[in-house]
This record gives C-alpha cells, structure tokens and sequence, in this order.
C-alpha cells in the first residue's frame, strides 16, 4: 500500500514493470529511501501524497498507510498547504523550488522546516516538459536555528559587557583583521567624532585615504590610526584587554 504509488510511478516511466534481479532492484531503492536522514515525498498534480519515506510519516507521527492518497492540506493544514501553494505551482511549472519557512507541529511545536520542491518528469526525463508530479525534500532545522539565534544572542551579549568595560578591548582575527573594538577603544584612539573607517583594517589605518579641502589627495604616508593617542593617554594601555589577538 506505501509503495504502490511509486511502483506505478516506474512501471509507467518506463513502460513495463520494474527489473529485478541484476538490472534494477526497486524495493532496495524504497528501502534506501527509508535510510535517508531526510523527508522524502512524492505529490502528484493534483497535489495528493504517492509516495512518503519512513522519517516522513514518522515526523508526522503517522503511518504512511494514513497520508497516502491524501492532500497537502489534510496532512500538514490549510494554512501550511495555502501558503506552499505557489512554490508548488511553480514547481509543477517546472522550476526547482527552495525554501526555508517555519512549521507548527501538532505535537513538536514551532519548528523549522528547509525544502526543497524537484519537478518528476517521469517518461519524458529530465529534458522533458510533462511534469506528473514533485519529489520533495524536507528537512527539520530547528536545532540549527536555535543554536544561530544563541549565538547572535550571546554576541549582543558580549557587545553590551565589552561597551560598558572601562578598559580597552577588542577582536583581532588571525589575520589580524581587528572585527570589533568596544566604545572604550574608540575613544582612546579617535575620540568621540571617531568614524571607525579603519576598523577591518590589518593596520588599524583608515580605510580610505584623507583629502585636501581642495579635493585633491595629500602624499601617500605610512598607514595609521586617524586619531593617535597622546601620550599621558598611552600610559594607560597597560591596563587594556585584547580578546583573541
């Protein structure tokens, strides 16, 4: 019953039943579809299940006896199926389409979905204009979008600690390629009208060169910071904090 869509789907792509052995093993291909650690499915024109691998109907928490035959709205809602019609559409047009959109699962919550929509062209191959139906891949990236909004969060997080330390501190890459500065830094080597052109600089000189009221540029000169510190201020760079670098 799981399979039968599929199985219709080969003998009618190529004519005749599926060749067994030494040509081509059709169960083992199911089975492999089942070993994938993605979600595999199979919707016709008419948008209705023909084929669902087992992490599929797993992750839906329901048999694949119970989505066969069945429409886009009745498994995942109307919502979700009115909002992947248009991908769809496109799709049964003939376009790949890939998109990332977020899911609400009846029992997992809120959760992030990545998909990819590849038309089947059966008989007619891949060169062929007659799409009978859409091979779509799914997978949950929730824990990936999780783990991204931590780290963004946790950078916010240092910005604000390192912006309100009284002592210097900044981010130097390998490269040395300085990627952050806190408030304190900026202050000491600019003052407070300081551009920061020259952050993301390896020399810590301002990106661009300065001109003459004129318009015209002054000699080239060794590279250096726009503002340099006086110096009772150097005395103080004992005292400061370079993080990685």
């Amino acid at each position: 019953m799981a399979d039968r869509g599929v199985r219709n789907e080969a003998k009618n792509a190529t004519g005749a039943a599926a060749p067994t052995a030494g040509l081509f093993d059709f169960s083992a291909m199911l089975t492999i579809a089942d070993m994938l650690p993605v979600m595999v499915c199979m919707i016709d024109p008419d948008g209705r299940y023909r084929f669902v691998n087992k992490p599929y109907a797993d992750w839906f928490e329901r048999s694949r006896g119970d989505i066969l035959g069945r429409t886009m709205a009745e498994v995942i809602g109307e919502e979700a199926a009115d909002y992947r019609a248009p991908m769809m559409a496109a799709a049964l047009g003939g376009d790949p389409q890939f998109f990332v959109t977020d899911y609400d699962h009846p029992t997992r919550g809120m959760t992030a979905i990545q998909t990819s929509y590849i038309p089947w062209r059966g008989a007619d191959g891949p060169e062929g204009r007659t799409v009978r139906g859409i091979v779509t891949i799914l997978a949950d990236i929730t824990e990936q979008r999780v783990a991204e909004r931590a780290l963004k969060e946790s950078e916010a997080r240092f910005r604000r600690i390192a912006n309100s330390a009284p002592a210097l501190m900044w981010v130097t890459r390998i490269d040395r390629v300085r990627d952050f500065v806190n408030d304190a830094y900026v202050d000491f080597v600019c003052g407070p009208e300081c551009d920061m052109k020259w952050l993301g600089s390896s020399t810590g000189a301002p990106a661009s060169t300065p001109t003459t009221s004129t318009g015209s540029s002054p000699k080239a000169s060794p590279a250096r910071p726009r503002c340099r510190p006086s110096r009772s201020r150097a005395a103080t760079v004992a005292g400061t904090a370079n993080i990685a670098g």
